[in-house]
């Protein structure tokens, strides 16, 4: 009897130890799987190896990873702190269709873009606001200093990126915070008083080829960012006057948080006043009793005006996919398609509908499309371009390759019009980049988002997705369009008021063009 006691505790003692080792094993396994240092390296690999831009903008791509590297967490089991160093990393490369999401995140994108799994400009809906996160701000480079400015006392070298602020201190007097980012990553901060370096009141002014700053204040950088914007001086350079720096011009993008970009007829946002170009500058969730989600929001009018208000309706947050939608109607003799992906199906959906409308006029509402593929792109530009015409020149990291229009499809000759706004991205910035090129649609609406690189999402062993831009592309004008967007060739967007007239101005000049009639006159609004 004692035997078989001892028996049966022996076996209970081995069990016991061969059940800790199995969850050591499967802790250990995790524990591998999921260890930061583990995704960083993988992801800083995929980029290294795929990115498009062997410069890296200008970084020592193996010093930050570094210098990112040392920022991990120890353990990080959702992986979110994980993420949040390495797309901290990613944003040295200001590029567009670059991004990492951990597996809880990535699980949701790949659900809601089947086959694709890219990101897209963020985006969101909410108590009858459409608003879009911000373009691609090319942060300037330091490409000359003078040696005996304070600045390079404090460290400023050539190659840094720079970024110029002012700022409030303690004592109420004005700083000026030069925030320099070195090619290793790392990031140099210099503080002076706005007083001590101030040379005069002039605004920025073009001199010589060079911008002149010379003066540090709200006006001068709106000033400047005028200058930026002007596609005359996309050449030249900027001389910091009081800092002795020149640097690249930079720009391109907006510093804006969130930009209101539609509103609907008798919403909240409508009662409120809220005028498309609009920013969001504050939003909270507010807990409701009646089952609705609420918010809080903070906007800031086009004239600076700001307006808080509450909204008690269901909020769409809409990242990294927007909601679909695709609709044809006839307008007189014009047929107006929408369509919000570039994909063979809505491809051949197109096609048909444009078998059935014959040769009449065609407007392309590509206002909310946020892309595709390129395949999708090439069999849709048949519809309206010659087979074998190039639609973009591509550009990898291997070479460059001409992509152009695919045979099989009959294009047709009717008038033809293309609305776009900053929510188009992608495909269809380069779709409605090559037929303004070759002149065969005119372009109406708002600057485009600038969202131009041909992307693959790579998922990790971890879960996460991640995405790379593998290819810049340019339109048959050798144009760049990634941070910059398409200028439409007639520039026209939604007001309040006409928005509560119940019209869309941009389509009716649309309408206009492809039938020759005459454009309606829009009220002046900021775009």
């Amino acid at each position: 009897m004692l035997n078989k006691i001892w028996r049966r505790s022996r076996l209970i003692r081995v069990s016991a130890y061969l059940l800790l080792i199995g969850t050591a094993a499967a802790g250990a396994i995790f524990y591998l799987r999921h260890k930061p240092s583990r995704v960083f390296d993988t992801a800083w690999d995929v980029v290294n190896t795929h990115y498009y831009d062997r410069t890296f903008n200008g970084y020592d791509w193996v010093k930050v990873g570094q210098t990112y590297r040392a920022k991990l967490p120890w353990w990080d089991s959702q992986g979110f702190d994980t993420a949040e160093v390495i797309n901290s990393m990613l944003r040295l490369l200001e590029s567009s269709h670059l991004d990492y999401e951990p597996p809880a995140q990535a699980e949701f994108t790949i659900q809601s873009e089947p086959g694709a799994g890219l990101v897209f400009p963020d985006s969101m809906e909410m108590a009858g606001l459409s608003v879009i996160g911000p373009g691609h701000m090319k942060t300037p480079i330091i490409m000359e200093i003078e040696g005996n400015s304070f600045l390079y006392g404090r460290g400023a070298r050539v190659g840094d990126h720079v970024l110029i602020w002012t700022l409030k201190n303690t004592d109420g007097k004005v700083d000026v915070l030069y925030e320099m980012t070195k090619p290793d990553g790392s990031v140099v901060k210099v503080y002076v008083e706005k007083s001590q370096i101030s040379h005069d009141d002039s605004v920025p002014h073009v001199e010589n080829g060079r911008i002149i700053v010379s003066n540090f204040d709200v006006d001068s950088f709106v000033a400047l960012n005028a200058l930026r914007k002007d596609p005359a001086n996309a050449g030249l350079v900027v001389f910091y006057r009081p800092s002795g720096i020149v640097t690249t011009l930079g720009g391109a993008g907006t510093d804006e948080i969130m930009l209101v970009i539609d509103v609907e007829k008798d919403s909240v946002a409508d009662h409120e006043g809220i005028e498309i170009g609009s920013t969001l500058r504050g939003m909270t969730s507010l807990p409701r009793q009646d089952g609705k989600d609420g918010i809080a929001l903070t906007i800031q009018l086009p004239n600076g005006e700001e307006r808080k208000f509450e909204a008690k309706v269901p909020i769409r947050d809409v990242e990294g996919w927007q909601p679909y939608h695709r609709s044809v109607e006839r307008v007189g003799t014009t047929l107006v398609i929408r369509f919000d992906k570039f994909s063979d199906e809505d491809v051949d959906w197109v096609g048909t509908q444009l078998q059935q409308h014959g040769s009449g006029p065609v407007i392309l509402d590509l206002r909310n499309n946020s892309g595709g593929t390129v395949k999708a792109t090439q069999r849709f530009l048949g519809y309206f371009l010659p087979a074998g015409a190039t639609i973009m020149e591509q550009r990898s990291a291997t070479g460059t390759e001409i992509i152009k229009v695919s045979d099989g499809n009959a294009a047709i000759s009717g008038p033809l019009a293309v609305l776009v706004g900053p929510a188009s991205a992608s495909a269809a910035e380069v779709s409605a980049a090559a037929l303004q090129a070759y002149g065969r649609a005119t372009i109406v609406g708002r600057k485009t988002s600038g969202d131009v690189l041909m992307a693959r999402a790579h998922h990790l062993s971890n879960g996460g997705l991640l995405q790379v831009p593998e290819a810049a592309l340019r339109d048959p004008k050798g144009r760049e369009l990634e941070g910059y967007g398409l200028v439409p060739d007639i520039a026209v967007w939604k007001t309040l008021t006409t928005i509560r007239e119940g019209r869309d101005v941009p389509l009716e000049t649309a309408l206009a063009v492809v039938t020759g009639a005459k454009a309606p006159v829009a009220a002046a609004a900021r775009p």
